[in-house]
């Protein structure tokens, strides 16, 4: 193609060109023709650079904190992008609400991340305080013996290790030197990662 030419398609109502410039451009748009301006370019190129600024502006935001979620599920992704685009919008609504703020976009994203996550942070603090673990209250667990099973805190696959002790109120085979104290002191038991609990 030469500089300054146009090649257009059309299918329906949907139109698809290329226009040559210092490099290819191209555009696909339901509203505008073939038409060209007095210069030689497209229309539908004059319209989007005349009404197009506020979405680039979206997209550079959203790409300055994007972080690259891959899957294989489209669907994830595309969720992933209406969120990242959400977070972008809303800081937009609210430098347009503030128009004097100095607040920039990471602060922005940061504030929210922390309002989002108050309202667990504190319900799991009241949670804590109000009504401890029954495994966790002194001088009410006992000891007693039946068969051979895992111990709950320190058994991984890696490396196995039985107990024929276990916790009668906790219903857990635990090792009678140090698993039996960490179960009932320890604010977390990780069943998976136990590794954490040693």
């Amino acid at each position: 193609m030469e500089t300054r030419e146009t090649v257009f398609r059309r299918n329906n109502n949907i139109m698809t060109l290329v226009f040559k410039d210092k490099n290819y451009v191209r555009l696909i748009s339901n509203v505008h023709g073939k038409e060209l301006d007095a210069t030689g370019r497209p229309i539908a190129l004059r319209d989007y650079n005349l009404w197009a600024r506020g979405v680039d502006l979206s997209n550079q935001m959203v790409a300055n904190y994007h972080h690259d979620h891959k899957s294989i599920k489209w669907y994830k992704v595309l969720a992933l992008s209406f969120l990242e685009t959400s977070i972008a919008n809303a800081y937009i609504l609210y430098k347009h609400r503030n128009p004097f703020t100095t607040k920039k976009h990471l602060n922005f994203r940061e504030d929210l991340v922390n309002e989002l996550l108050q309202d667990y942070i504190t319900s799991r603090n009241v949670e804590l305080q109000i009504q401890p673990s029954q495994r966790i209250i002194a001088n009410m667990h006992h000891i007693d013996k039946r068969e051979q099973r895992h111990c709950v805190i320190c058994s991984t696959t890696n490396q196995r290790k039985t107990s024929i002790f276990y916790c009668i109120e906790c219903d857990e085979n635990v090792c009678i030197v140090d698993c039996f104290y960490k179960l009932h002191t320890n604010l977390r038991v990780y069943s998976r990662n136990k590794i954490r609990n040693i």
